[in-house]
């Protein structure tokens, strides 16, 4: 495919460039990338490329399946759950879209939490080398470990950043969560998002925009940009302000931490940033929470495994031989013919042991409203 080079736009005072700044020089407002997009839904598709057809044009994509996450319901309150994506966090989707549309020949990441674990895991399935250097600040040694069981170099000294979260690819990935509310339940009242930097909440606001200029969805809801009392503000919370259906709301810290709480005890664990849009969606009807991500890593499960040659248990060998005679099967149909001879939680541990150990390939199918891990023999 003959790619064009990029143009970039402000979708609030109309500044235009070929640049490669992130925020308009005119307003402060993150750039979005220029694209003829026409609405259409790849039903096929488990992730976020099933909405290709208003995504950035690139020649390969790369996708770890994120997107297509799940609403869920906690205490009558909708959550768009983004903890389900591979790293266990939005940015997943602005990762895609960048690594995917733009060529590097490696990157250079300043340590930011998600951020830059998800940009690792994409860079590295692109085969592309990547440092991290740590500057200072907070670190999550969980995350850095995992970083460099990627492959990524982690560097302690200074450095220059070669990606910015606010990229102008990210934001277009990032837009991508409006179309799949949209999606999956039409309009809504409003919609609350956690907000520290500000760029998810403007891409959101943005994504539901293009949706009513395309004449797609007839309205567009409120977007509840939740900023913690202790954060004062977001960082372009003057330029949120300026877009219509914004609304910018301070909640408690305590509240935070309570709902932090009350969500992992029901299996949901989210970090406390990505909780307020909880709180302020519990006072409102039919608002929807966005999720933001997780401090419990998925991203762990992309590390490169040794296959090894550990021998199988008798539990393996059983299920090594059901996926063999099935051909395609789901955990819950292999739980299923074991025929109670092991639990559906210890059958899902084992076939992640086994996907992990290379012995079995998985991937994501599209059933009804949501997507499921199917499982093969790799060949």
């Amino acid at each position: 495919m003959d790619l064009k080079p990029p143009r970039f736009y402000c979708g609030l005072c109309g500044y235009e460039t070929s640049g490669g700044e992130a925020l308009c020089p005119q307003c402060g407002a993150p750039l979005e990338v220029y694209t003829r997009k026409v609405w259409g839904v790849d039903r096929r598709s488990p992730s976020m490329w099933r909405y290709k057809s208003m995504l950035p044009k690139v020649g390969s994509i790369v996708s770890l399946n994120e997107g297509y996450t799940p609403l869920r319901a906690f205490e009558g309150v909708k959550v768009k759950d983004e903890t389900r994506n591979p790293t266990g966090s939005y940015i997943d989707r602005g990762s895609s879209v960048l690594v995917s549309a733009l060529k590097f020949t490696g990157a250079t990441l300043s340590y930011i939490p998600d951020f830059t674990l998800s940009l690792t895991a994409y860079l590295k399935v692109a085969g592309l080398d990547v440092n991290v250097c740590l500057q200072g600040g907070y670190v999550e040694l969980d995350e850095l470990v995992i970083s460099a069981g990627l492959g990524a170099r982690v560097l302690f000294s200074e450095c220059s950043p070669t990606i910015s979260y606010d990229n102008p690819f990210m934001v277009e990935g990032f837009k991508t969560i409006a179309y799949e509310i949209y999606e999956q339940a039409g309009h809504v009242d409003c919609v609350s998002v956690p907000a520290e930097e500000g760029i998810l909440a403007y891409s959101v606001a943005r994504g539901f925009i293009e949706l009513s200029e395309l004449g797609v969805a007839s309205e567009t809801p409120r977007i509840i940009v939740v900023v913690p009392v202790s954060r004062v503000k977001a960082r372009i919370q003057d330029v949120l302000a300026k877009l219509k259906h914004v609304v910018v709301e301070n909640v408690d810290d305590r509240d935070i931490v309570s709902e932090v709480v009350k969500l992992a005890l029901k299996g949901l664990r989210v970090r406390p940033i990505s909780a307020s849009s909880y709180v302020a969606a519990k006072n409102r009807k039919e608002c929807i929470a966005l999720l933001t991500g997780t401090g419990a890593k998925k991203a762990r499960k992309l590390q490169p495994s040794l296959q090894g040659a550990r021998k199988l248990t008798r539990t393996q060998q059983s299920i090594l031989e059901i996926v063999k005679n099935e051909g395609r099967v789901t955990a819950y149909k292999v739980w299923k013919k074991l025929g109670g001879k092991a639990t559906l939680r210890g059958v899902y541990t084992t076939i992640d042991s086994l996907s992990r150990r290379g012995l079995l390939t998985e991937e994501l199918e599209v059933k009804g409203s949501r997507k499921v891990k199917v499982f093969s023999l790799k060949s």
